[in-house]
C-alpha cells in the first residue's frame, strides 16, 4: 500500500501535577511483611478518576480518541479493504451443528444451534424439536443489541429439562451482568431478585435452584457461593471465603456441585451430592484442603475421584486415582502416564527436547467406562483413551492422534459423550475444525491390533478410519497451498528454549516485516490461530509469529513457574530474545511489529521500555503498565487476588522485582521511543483506564521526539477490557489498529 497520512492537530497534552503516594508501612495496620514506608513521585496520579466522571480527565481521553481519529483520515479506503478481508475468512450468513442438550444427551427431545446473518452483528440461537422437527428461535441477540452502543451476552445455556433459557447481559463493559431468565414454554422472562453478577450462574437439573457467585462491590473478588430458587425466591448463601488472595468458583456434573477455593498457589475443594433429579441430599463436604497446598482439578469417575494435581511436582502436573470411600490425599495413587513415543514423533519434534520432555496432563473427560486423557507433551498435545478394568484403569493409554497427520499442529477436544458414544472435535491451525462421531468408542479396546502389551503405549487409532465425519464449517476462500506453517524453538538468554508458531504466504516478499504475537502470564497459552479463520497479517504481507514465553504453560506448568513472580522477568526476556532472532530472520534485515493485549499489553510495554530500538511499532490492548502502584493497592478490583500470580508491591523483595519491568515506573527522559498503539477501556474493571492513559501522557513527556507523530492512545468510551461485541464494530476496530501496524513498518508511508 502505498498512501499519504497528513497530520493537522497537535499533540495532547495534559499537566503535570505534584503529588506522591506511599507504599510499605504506610501505618500501624500495615502488615508485619511490609517494607518500610517508601514515597513514590507520580505527576500523573491526578487522573486516577475512580467515578469516571472528572471533566477534565474525560476531555483529555476525548482530545486522544480525536488525535488518533486525525491519524486515519485518508485511510478509509485501506480500513474498508481490511474490513473486506476479515469479512471475506468468513461465511457471513452461517448455522452451526446442532448440539443436544439435556437428559437422554444424544437422545433428547431438543437440539440446539446458532445463526449468523450477513449484515448482523450478532447470532441468532436457534433449537429444533426432534419428534416434531419443528425449528424455533429462542433467542436474536441483534433484536436486544440495537441501538446500544455496547451489548454483552454471557454464557446463553438451557435448563437440563429444556423449559428455560438463561443467559446474562452487560451494557457497559464493565462485566456486571444482569441474569435473564426465559421461560421457553410460557414465553415470557420470569421475575426474580438476583443481583448483578460477575460470572455466568449454574443450573439445576430439574429443580429450580440456580448458582450463583456473590462479589465484593470494591475489590471484585469472588467469595461467596449462593443458592437460589427462581420460583420461591428464597436464597441461602452456601459457602463464603474471608482469604482476600483467595476466590472461589462453581462447577457441577451429574452427582455433585462443586464448590472451589482457590489462590495462584493452591485450591480447596468442596462438593453436595445430587439426587437424580438435581437436588441436593446432603451437606457441603470438604474433598481437598487448602492446608495441603496443592493444585488440583478433580472428577467423578465411578466410585473414585479422578484428579490432576501438582502434588510431588510442583512443576508439573499429573494423574491420580483416589476411592470417595477414602479421598484424604494421602490415599491418591499416581497413575503413570504412557507416552513412549514412536521415532517418527521425536523426528518431528525438537531435537533439543528429544531426551528430556515434559509431560504435563492438561485435562480429562470421564464417562462410565473410560476416561479421556489429554497430554501436554512440552508444545504438544496428545489424546489417550484409558479403559475400565473392573474399579480401576487399564494400563493400556489408546493414542487417538493420527501419527501420519500433523501431530505437532493438531488438538484434539470431546464434545457430548455418553457412556461409548462421542463427539470429537479435531483442529490444527492449517485444517477446519472437524466434528467426528463414533458410536462405540470400546471398538479399540478389544486387546488385538490396536493396543501393545501392558503398560506400553497403544498404537496410534486412524480417525478417518473408525470415525463417522459429521461436520466441517465452511472455510471461505481458503487455499491452504498458499501458506506455511511450521513450529520452532529459539534459545532464550538461559539456555532455555521458546516454543514459536511460523506462518506466512508463500509468496511472501524476501524481506517481509514481521508480525509477534506475546502474552505471558497466568499459565494461559496462546494457541498458535487458525489460518483458515485468521489470516489477515499473512494476507497483508507479514510473517506472523506466536512467540509462546515463559508466564504462559505452553511447556507445562514449569513454563509457567518460570514467567511468575520473582521469574517474571523471563517473560521479557523470552519475547526480547525472540524479537532480536526475527529481527535478522532467514537472513534479511527485518521491520518488526509487536501486539499483545492485557496482561500481553504489559508484554509490549514491558519490552518497548527495556529495548525500544527492538520494534518499529507496537500494538498494545488495555495493559496493565502501572504495576507498582496498582499492585500495592488492595482497593483497586482484583488486585489481592493477583498478589500470587504479580506479586504484592508493598512487600520489598516482590518490589525489587516489579520495579524492575513496570512500564510506567521504566520510561526515561529523552529516549527516542518508537510508534505505539494503545487502546483502553473507560469502564475497565480489570485493567483501569487511568494506567494506560497515565503511561501515555507520561510517555510523550519523557519521548525525545516530541515532533513526530507517533503515539496514540484510544479510550472507548462506553466500554470495558474487551472489544466490540458487535463482530461487524469488532472487524471496523482492528482495521484501525491495523491501518497504525502498517503505517509503523513502512507499508504506508507518512
Amino acid at each position: 500500500m502505498d498512501m499519504e497520512i497528513e497530520m493537522n492537530i497537535e499533540q495532547p497534552c495534559i499537566e503535570r501535577k505534584s503529588h506522591y503516594y506511599s507504599i510499605g508501612k504506610i501505618d500501624e495496620s500495615s502488615p508485619s511483611n511490609y517494607m518500610a514506608k517508601k514515597d513514590i513521585e507520580d505527576p500523573y496520579f491526578w487522573l486516577r478518576d475512580e467515578s469516571r466522571s472528572d471533566p477534565k480527565i474525560i476531555n483529555y481521553l476525548e482530545k486522544e480518541n480525536e488525535y488518533f481519529k486525525n491519524f486515519l483520515v485518508g485511510t478509509e479506503e485501506y480500513q474498508n479493504k481490511i474490513v473486506g478481508l476479515l469479512k471475506s475468512y468468513i461465511n457471513e450468513n452461517d448455522t452451526s451443528y446442532p448440539s443436544p442438550n439435556g437428559k437422554g444427551q444424544f437422545e433428547s427431545n431438543y437440539y440446539y444451534y446458532t445463526k449468523t446473518y450477513e449484515g448482523k452483528g450478532y447470532p441468532e440461537y436457534w433449537r429444533r424439536n426432534q419428534i416434531t422437527k419443528i425449528d424455533e428461535c429462542v433467542l436474536d441477540c441483534n433484536e436486544i443489541a440495537v441501538d446500544k452502543d455496547y451489548c454483552d451476552f454471557m454464557d446463553v445455556k438451557f435448563s437440563y429439562d429444556n423449559k428455560y433459557l438463561v443467559y446474562g447481559i452487560n451494557l457497559t463493559g464493565d462485566e456486571w451482568y444482569n441474569i435473564i431468565i426465559y421461560d421457553l414454554e410460557e414465553k415470557k422472562e420470569v421475575e426474580h431478585s438476583l443481583p448483578l453478577v460477575k460470572s455466568s450462574v449454574t443450573m439445576a437439573r430439574y429443580s429450580n435452584n440456580i448458582y450463583y457467585i456473590g462479589c465484593d462491590e470494591q475489590t471484585e473478588r469472588f467469595y461467596q457461593v449462593w443458592r437460589y430458587d427462581f420460583r420461591t425466591q428464597e436464597k441461602q448463601l452456601i459457602y463464603q471465603e474471608d482469604d482476600v488472595e483467595r476466590g472461589v468458583g462453581i462447577g457441577k456434573d451429574n452427582k455433585y456441585i462443586y464448590v472451589v477455593s482457590g489462590s495462584f498457589n493452591n485450591i480447596e475443594y468442596y462438593y453436595i451430592t445430587l439426587d437424580e433429579d438435581g437436588y441436593e441430599v446432603g451437606n457441603l463436604e470438604l474433598l481437598l484442603s487448602r492446608k495441603d497446598n496443592v493444585k488440583a482439578s478433580i472428577h467423578s469417575w465411578r466410585n473414585s475421584w479422578i484428579i490432576i494435581s501438582n502434588k510431588d511436582d510442583v512443576k508439573s502436573h499429573k494423574l491420580f486415582i483416589v476411592s470417595k470411600d477414602n479421598p484424604g490425599i494421602e490415599n491418591w495413587t499416581k497413575v503413570e502416564c504412557q507416552t513412549s513415543l514412536p521415532e517418527t514423533f521425536l523426528v518431528k519434534s525438537s531435537e533439543k527436547i528429544n531426551e528430556s520432555y515434559n509431560v504435563d496432563i492438561l485435562n480429562v473427560t470421564c464417562s462410565n467406562d473410560w476416561i479421556c486423557v489429554n497430554v501436554g507433551l512440552e508444545d504438544l498435545t496428545l489424546t489417550y483413551i484409558i479403559y475400565r478394568l473392573g474399579e480401576q484403569l487399564d494400563s493400556n493409554w489408546i493414542l487417538l492422534n493420527n501419527m501420519n497427520n500433523d501431530l505437532e499442529t493438531m488438538t484434539i477436544s470431546f464434545s457430548y459423550h455418553d457412556s461409548n458414544k462421542i463427539w470429537m472435535i479435531v483442529s490444527s491451525p492449517i485444517k477446519p475444525s472437524t466434528l467426528y462421531q463414533i458410536d462405540d468408542i470400546t471398538v479399540f479396546n478389544t486387546g488385538t491390533g490396536t493396543g501393545t502389551e501392558t503398560g506400553t503405549v497403544a498404537v496410534a487409532v486412524d480417525i478417518e478410519k473408525y470415525f463417522i465425519h459429521l461436520y466441517t464449517p465452511e472455510t471461505p476462500n481458503y487455499n491452504p497451498e498458499l501458506y506455511t506453517f511450521k513450529r520452532m524453538y529459539i534459545e532464550s538468554y538461559d539456555g532455555e528454549w521458546i516454543p514459536v508458531s511460523v506462518s506466512h504466504r508463500k509468496d511472501i516478499k524476501e524481506d517481509a516485516p514481521v508480525y509477534l504475537y506475546g502474552y505471558g502470564a497466568y499459565g494461559l497459552t496462546i494457541p498458535a490461530q487458525s489460518l483458515y479463520t485468521s489470516r489477515l497479517m499473512e494476507d497483508l504481507g507479514f510473517i506472523k509469529v506466536i512467540v509462546s514465553v515463559r508466564g504462559e504453560s505452553m511447556r507445562g506448568e514449569k513454563w509457567y513457574l518460570g514467567g511468575k513472580m520473582k521469574n517474571k522477568m523471563n517473560s521479557f526476556n523470552d519475547f526480547i530474545v525472540a524479537s532480536e532472532y526475527f529481527k535478522n530472520y532467514e537472513g534479511k534485515t527485518r521491520k518488526i511489529l509487536a501486539e499483545g493485549r492485557s496482561a500481553g499489553g504489559l508484554l509490549m510495554c514491558g519490552v518497548y521500555t527495556m529495548r525500544p530500538d527492538l520494534c518499529d511499532g507496537v500494538i498494545s490492548g488495555v495493559p496493565f503498565v502501572d504495576v507498582i502502584a496498582t499492585m500495592s493497592d488492595p482497593s483497586i478490583p482484583l488486585v489481592t487476588g493477583e498478589w500470587n500470580e504479580w506479586g504484592n508491591s508493598n512487600i520489598e523483595t516482590d518490589y525489587e522485582v516489579m520495579i524492575k519491568y513496570s512500564p510506567y515506573d521504566n520510561l526515561k527522559m529523552n529516549v527516542d521511543y518508537p510508534p505505539i498503539f494503545i487502546s483502553s477501556g473507560l469502564y475497565d474493571p480489570r485493567v483501569q483506564y487511568w494506567e494506560p492513559t497515565k503511561f501515555m501522557a507520561k510517555l510523550r513527556y519523557c519521548s525525545a521526539d516530541k515532533e513526530h507523530h507517533k503515539y496514540y492512545l484510544k479510550t472507548n468510551m462506553s466500554k470495558g477490557h474487551f472489544s466490540n461485541t458487535d463482530r461487524y464494530e469488532e472487524m471496523k476496530e482492528k482495521s484501525e489498529e491495523i491501518i497504525f501496524g502498517l503505517w509503523s513498518v513502512g507499508l504506508l508511508k507518512k
